[in-house]
Protein backbone atom coordinates (compact mmCIF):
# COMPACT_ATOMS: atom_id res chain seq x y z
CA UNK A 1 0.00 0.00 0.00
CA UNK A 2 1.25 3.59 -1.18
CA UNK A 3 1.48 6.68 1.15
CA UNK A 4 -1.34 7.69 -0.84
CA UNK A 5 -3.29 5.24 -0.12
CA UNK A 6 -2.62 5.09 3.63
CA UNK A 7 -3.47 9.53 3.49
CA UNK A 8 -6.63 8.28 1.59
CA UNK A 9 -7.58 5.81 4.44
CA UNK A 10 -6.41 8.08 7.05
CA UNK A 11 -8.96 11.11 5.33
CA UNK A 12 -11.75 8.47 5.10
CA UNK A 13 -11.17 7.26 8.68
CA UNK A 14 -10.75 10.74 9.81
CA UNK A 15 -14.31 11.73 7.85
CA UNK A 16 -15.75 9.28 9.87
CA UNK A 17 -14.51 10.18 13.39
CA UNK A 18 -15.98 13.85 12.39
CA UNK A 19 -19.45 12.18 11.63
CA UNK A 20 -19.67 10.04 14.67
CA UNK A 21 -19.07 13.36 16.98
CA UNK A 22 -21.59 14.96 15.00
CA UNK A 23 -23.92 12.66 15.71
CA UNK A 24 -22.99 11.96 19.24
CA UNK A 25 -23.30 16.40 19.86
CA UNK A 26 -26.51 15.97 18.36
CA UNK A 27 -27.73 13.47 21.17
CA UNK A 28 -26.11 15.30 23.58
CA UNK A 29 -27.89 18.88 22.80
CA UNK A 30 -31.00 16.93 22.75
CA UNK A 31 -30.68 15.62 26.26
CA UNK A 32 -29.45 19.06 27.15
CA UNK A 33 -32.77 20.73 26.14
CA UNK A 34 -34.85 18.26 27.78
CA UNK A 35 -32.54 19.03 31.00
CA UNK A 36 -33.34 22.77 30.37
CA UNK A 37 -37.36 21.74 30.20
CA UNK A 38 -37.14 19.97 33.21
CA UNK A 39 -35.31 22.77 34.81
CA UNK A 40 -37.99 25.06 33.65
CA UNK A 41 -40.80 23.00 34.69
CA UNK A 42 -39.44 22.65 38.49
CA UNK A 43 -39.03 26.44 38.85
CA UNK A 44 -42.62 27.14 37.27
CA UNK A 45 -43.59 24.35 40.16
CA UNK A 46 -41.54 26.35 42.71
CA UNK A 47 -42.43 29.16 41.80
CA UNK A 48 -46.38 28.02 42.06
CA UNK A 49 -45.63 26.30 45.47
CA UNK A 50 -44.22 29.70 46.80
CA UNK A 51 -47.36 32.04 45.63
CA UNK A 52 -49.57 29.22 47.27
CA UNK A 53 -47.66 29.08 50.29
CA UNK A 54 -48.52 32.99 50.42
CA UNK A 55 -51.76 32.56 49.56
CA UNK A 56 -52.45 29.95 52.03
CA UNK A 57 -50.30 32.39 55.02
CA UNK A 58 -52.48 35.25 54.50
CA UNK A 59 -55.94 33.09 54.47
CA UNK A 60 -54.69 31.52 57.47
CA UNK A 61 -53.96 35.12 59.06
CA UNK A 62 -57.86 35.65 58.65
CA UNK A 63 -58.57 33.03 60.91
CA UNK A 64 -56.89 34.99 63.52
CA UNK A 65 -60.01 36.23 66.21
CA UNK A 66 -59.21 40.05 65.60
CA UNK A 67 -58.14 39.93 61.85
CA UNK A 68 -60.88 38.41 61.02
CA UNK A 69 -63.38 41.33 63.18
CA UNK A 70 -61.44 43.41 60.80
CA UNK A 71 -62.15 41.52 58.20
CA UNK A 72 -65.54 41.11 58.63
CA UNK A 73 -66.13 45.05 59.67
CA UNK A 74 -63.63 46.28 57.18
CA UNK A 75 -65.77 44.64 54.33
CA UNK A 76 -68.78 45.70 55.42
CA UNK A 77 -67.75 49.02 55.23
CA UNK A 78 -67.98 50.28 58.41
CA UNK A 79 -66.76 53.92 59.46
CA UNK A 80 -67.41 53.73 63.03
CA UNK A 81 -64.20 50.89 63.47
CA UNK A 82 -61.03 51.82 65.47
CA UNK A 83 -57.77 52.57 64.54
CA UNK A 84 -55.96 49.43 65.07
CA UNK A 85 -59.09 47.17 63.57
CA UNK A 86 -58.41 49.55 60.27
CA UNK A 87 -55.20 48.85 60.81
CA UNK A 88 -55.66 45.09 60.16
CA UNK A 89 -57.94 45.38 57.62
CA UNK A 90 -55.49 47.34 55.51
CA UNK A 91 -52.05 45.09 56.62
CA UNK A 92 -54.18 41.45 55.57
CA UNK A 93 -55.13 43.51 51.69
CA UNK A 94 -52.13 44.64 51.40
CA UNK A 95 -50.80 41.63 51.56
CA UNK A 96 -53.36 40.17 49.53
CA UNK A 97 -52.42 43.13 46.71
CA UNK A 98 -48.71 41.95 46.84
CA UNK A 99 -49.50 38.67 46.21
CA UNK A 100 -51.80 39.46 43.19
CA UNK A 101 -48.99 41.97 42.13
CA UNK A 102 -46.47 38.99 42.17
CA UNK A 103 -48.66 36.87 39.97
CA UNK A 104 -49.16 39.54 37.59
CA UNK A 105 -45.51 39.92 37.00
CA UNK A 106 -45.03 36.47 36.93
CA UNK A 107 -47.15 36.05 34.36
CA UNK A 108 -46.06 38.48 32.62
CA UNK A 109 -42.28 36.79 32.78
CA UNK A 110 -44.09 33.64 31.51
CA UNK A 111 -43.55 32.04 34.92
CA UNK A 112 -47.37 32.09 35.79
CA UNK A 113 -49.36 29.76 33.73
CA UNK A 114 -52.31 31.57 31.23
CA UNK A 115 -55.32 29.22 32.88
CA UNK A 116 -53.82 30.49 36.53
CA UNK A 117 -54.04 33.70 35.55
CA UNK A 118 -57.70 33.45 34.20
CA UNK A 119 -58.37 32.40 37.75
CA UNK A 120 -56.61 35.34 39.69
CA UNK A 121 -58.70 37.86 37.57
CA UNK A 122 -61.97 36.21 38.17
CA UNK A 123 -61.16 36.17 41.87
CA UNK A 124 -59.55 40.09 41.64
CA UNK A 125 -63.19 40.36 39.83
CA UNK A 126 -65.28 38.65 42.58
CA UNK A 127 -63.46 40.23 45.95
CA UNK A 128 -62.93 43.75 44.13
CA UNK A 129 -66.97 43.62 44.00
CA UNK A 130 -66.29 44.49 47.46
CA UNK A 131 -67.28 48.50 48.79
CA UNK A 132 -64.20 48.00 51.62
CA UNK A 133 -61.39 46.34 49.50
CA UNK A 134 -62.28 48.90 46.76
CA UNK A 135 -61.66 51.54 49.42
CA UNK A 136 -58.53 49.78 50.17
CA UNK A 137 -57.36 49.90 46.73
CA UNK A 138 -57.64 53.50 46.73
CA UNK A 139 -55.84 54.11 49.37
CA UNK A 140 -52.97 51.37 48.26
CA UNK A 141 -52.50 51.83 44.75
CA UNK A 142 -50.06 54.23 44.64
CA UNK A 143 -47.35 51.80 46.32
CA UNK A 144 -47.65 48.78 43.24
CA UNK A 145 -46.58 48.40 40.60
CA UNK A 146 -47.36 50.58 37.44
CA UNK A 147 -48.32 48.10 34.72
CA UNK A 148 -50.10 45.95 38.06
CA UNK A 149 -52.11 49.35 39.19
CA UNK A 150 -53.43 50.19 35.18
CA UNK A 151 -54.41 46.15 35.21
CA UNK A 152 -56.04 46.53 38.16
CA UNK A 153 -57.54 50.00 37.98
CA UNK A 154 -58.96 48.83 34.06
CA UNK A 155 -60.64 45.50 36.14
CA UNK A 156 -61.97 47.81 39.18
CA UNK A 157 -63.62 50.45 36.80
CA UNK A 158 -65.46 47.61 34.80
CA UNK A 159 -66.06 46.38 38.58
CA UNK A 160 -69.87 47.32 40.67
CA UNK A 161 -69.89 47.75 44.27
CA UNK A 162 -72.25 45.42 45.81
CA UNK A 163 -73.53 45.49 49.23
CA UNK A 164 -71.75 43.14 51.08
CA UNK A 165 -73.48 40.00 51.56
CA UNK A 166 -74.35 38.05 55.14
CA UNK A 167 -72.21 34.56 55.08
CA UNK A 168 -74.56 33.35 57.92
CA UNK A 169 -77.45 34.02 54.98
CA UNK A 170 -75.17 32.47 52.22
CA UNK A 171 -74.15 29.77 54.29
CA UNK A 172 -77.98 28.47 54.91
CA UNK A 173 -79.17 28.78 51.28
CA UNK A 174 -75.85 26.77 50.58
CA UNK A 175 -77.16 24.12 52.74
CA UNK A 176 -80.77 24.19 51.89
CA UNK A 177 -79.57 23.65 48.09
CA UNK A 178 -77.42 20.90 49.14
CA UNK A 179 -79.96 18.98 51.00
CA UNK A 180 -82.79 19.74 49.17
CA UNK A 181 -80.40 17.83 45.71
CA UNK A 182 -79.82 14.88 48.62
CA UNK A 183 -83.49 14.64 48.90
CA UNK A 184 -84.50 14.32 45.71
Amino acid sequence: MSLSDLASVGSFVSGLEVLVSLFLLYFQLRQLNQQVRQTEKNQKAAISQGRAKNAMDILASGTDLSVSDALEKGMRGETNISETVLRQFYQYWRAVFWNWEESFYQNDEGLFPESAFDRLRTNVEVLMRNVGIQAQWRIQRQTFGPEFVVWMDKLVAEIPVVKAADPLVIWRSALEEVRAGVSS
